[in-house]
């Protein structure tokens, strides 16, 4: 995963918004985070993110739902 996710090819920009923050966490603290559009294949920047680059790692992700985030959020205010 850390050598595909190697981001460096920019896409058109498109209307389509963003659908998922994806956030890289380290125990309680977000060492990087951005947005991505699934269908159009780009994250923030207009950078081309494939959407097998999700797919191909599902095991690694968490989902959280708006409350999850909310008190994950919190900790770091604290």
């Amino acid at each position: 995963m850390q050598k595909q996710w190697v981001f460096k090819y920019k896409t058109d920009a498109s209307p389509c918004g963003y659908g998922y923050k994806i956030q890289l966490v380290n125990s309680n603290s977000v060492l990087n985070e951005t947005s991505v559009n699934i269908d159009c294949e780009y994250m923030s920047g207009w950078i081309y993110f494939p959407k097998n680059y999700l797919t191909d790692y599902k095991n690694s992700f968490v989902r959280m739902s708006k409350n999850q985030r909310k008190d994950f959020i919190k900790t770091f205010n604290n």
